[in-house]
């Protein structure tokens, strides 16, 4: 493949060249200026903010803190794919710039692009109380210039159309940031990107994608059940990075730390996502990158306190598991229309599952979103919450919380559902229905496994950390193996796509690689895998798979 992916640990002092340089990647960090709360309390509050999956309080602290551990250890580069501030507003952004300065005047160099909260927001608010006034927001035009020391003034050139630009801000790698804030990557700036990217192989230049929404699945169902994570037209977007030789590219907005690889159908292309958490929803988690000359080491790193919390792990993890109900509330919100699309498609293929009996069955759930939430809550909220915090914690195969009982658990808990709508709202519907020749049970007994076959493998695909790739029906391979889908979220290192060989970067002016891609293991045996735990040799480095280790 012109991109390996092997998930390891690169030990420094095996890897690490007089060239390396560190890259710090921050995502998602929903900065709110602190005087955007005047008093706490009331409905427009709670609803806005104590009632929100981020720490949105410690917002502006945590990032100050993040930028203080910067400081500290001077990595060459920062990069921030999207949604810098809670939503737009001005005053927040204007925090943010002031400390992306600090970093600046010490010679770290920053790139930013924005995301879907940065601008021309509509939710821009300070708040008093129960009350809510409308706040400056950030335009297209001003945050340009607002960041203009972060990455669109120093921009080897810009897309007309869009925020999109490329920059080179070292020596020998060029940084793509695309403008997703809308959810799509319109073709014009896509063209745009492509060229930059051709130009960029021709000179022999290291290239990187950098955006917001995602643009690999992460999970099967992933178009179904959180489509709104994904940049629109993906799979063509893909499909053109991948034949342009951008083999890795950056991405927030989904809030988990997640790596996902898709390899194209010829088995040899390929391209890595790093899809990386919010610095303010559990486990506050940010990237810690070594770029060498032909490599990118990821590793995982987290927010450990801040002034006003001891203990950010543990106070943000309880944060998250109180607030399952909104992530509950957005799952609704995506997937509710589809589910009942399912249902009735499937009228007629099961006896007894007509299309009148599936529209009573739909009638009975309560019709607002409250009503569904609670519902869902109620039977699903203790199981939904375990799945959600060990999908946040990344390498969900190897997290000791996550057993085979829980996916039990979930069937259970998703028949208990169906048994909860009937008996409520059934009460002499199934008599009435004599016609169908169907008892409640045996109703119950055919809709549950319809459902369940539907988000099975959507659960065992989080929870086994199986990453969406080619099948049989796509033109690929077919995968026997699932695990031979499972990544390391936390720990990763990647292998640049070959640049022309008549070509030097300043990147491999130190460099003596072997070229042949084969990684063998101590004994100097060809291994086709490094996935067990052990030492390995590839392209000249040495390398150690280690057992994960979540915060």
């Amino acid at each position: 493949m012109k991109n390996i992916f092997f998930s390891v640990l690169l030990m420094a002092t095996a890897t690490l060249t007089t060239n390396a340089q560190d890259i710090a990647l921050i995502a998602d960090p929903h900065v709110m200026a602190p005087e955007l709360v005047i008093t706490r309390g009331g409905q427009a509050y709670n609803a806005d903010i104590a009632n929100n999956r981020k720490l949105l309080e410690q917002s502006a602290e945590i990032f100050t803190a993040i930028v203080d551990s910067l400081l500290a250890e001077q990595p060459a580069l920062v990069l921030i794919p999207g949604d810098l501030t809670k939503d737009g507003e001005m005053v927040s952004h204007q925090l943010v710039a002031n400390q992306l300065a600090r970093l600046t005047q010490q010679g770290i160099r920053v790139l930013v692009v924005p995301g879907n909260h940065d601008v021309d927001s509509h939710a821009a608010y300070q708040y008093n109380g129960d009350s809510r006034t409308a706040v400056a927001a950030c335009s297209a035009q001003e945050f340009a210039t607002l960041y203009n020391d972060y990455g669109y003034g120093e921009a080897l050139q810009r897309d007309p159309s869009s925020l999109s630009y490329v920059a080179e801000p070292i020596q020998g790698l060029r940084v793509l940031a695309l403008d997703t804030r809308t959810g799509e990557l319109p073709d014009a700036s896509l063209q745009w990107a492509l060229k930059q990217a051709d130009l960029a192989h021709k000179e022999g230049k290291r290239t990187i994608a950098m955006m917001h929404h995602q643009l690999l699945h992460h999970f099967d169902g992933q178009e179904t059940v959180m489509a709104s994570s994904l940049v629109q037209n993906d799979e063509a977007i893909r499909d053109s990075l991948i034949a342009h030789q951008v083999g890795i590219v950056m991405t927030g907005h989904f809030h988990f730390n997640d790596i996902s690889t898709y390899v194209a159908a010829n088995g040899l292309d390929s391209i890595t996502e790093i899809s990386t958490g919010s610095s303010i929803t559990y486990p506050c988690s940010f990237r810690w990158m070594t770029l060498e000359e032909q490599s990118l080491t990821i590793a995982t790193r987290y927010v450990n306190r801040i002034g006003t919390v001891d203990d950010l792990l543990s106070y943000s993890r309880t944060w998250m598991a109180t607030h399952v109900p909104v992530v509950v509330e957005s799952l609704i919100g995506s997937i509710w229309d589809k589910a009942e699309t399912m249902l009735l498609e499937k009228a007629g293929s099961i006896q007894g599952l007509d299309e009148a009996l599936i529209r009573h069955f739909l009638d009975s759930v309560p019709a607002t979103t409250e009503g569904k939430v609670a519902l869902f809550n109620e039977y699903l909220g203790e199981d939904l919450t375990k799945v959600v915090l060990i999908h946040s914690e990344g390498n969900e195969n190897e997290n000791e919380n996550n057993t085979d009982q829980l996916q039990q658990d979930l069937q259970d808990d998703f028949s208990n559902i169906i048994a909860a709508i009937t008996n409520d709202g059934f009460d002499g519907v199934w008599k009435d229905l004599f016609f169908y020749k169907i008892t409640e049970r045996q109703a119950l007994s055919l809709a549950a496994p319809v459902i369940w076959q539907k988000i099975q493998p959507i659960v065992q695909s989080i929870l086994g950390d199986i990453s969406y790739m080619r099948t049989a029906d796509e033109g690929g391979d077919p995968i026997a193996n699932p695990q031979a889908r499972v990544t390391n979220d936390l720990f990763v290192g990647l292998l640049f796509p070959e640049v022309p060989k008549d070509k030097t970067t300043d990147l491999d002016a130190t460099s003596k690689p072997v070229s042949n891609g084969v990684a063998y293991d101590i004994l100097g045996r060809p291994v086709s895998a490094t996935t067990e735990h052990g030492v390995y040799i590839q392209d000249g480095k040495v390398s150690v798979t280690l057992p994960c280790r979540h915060p």
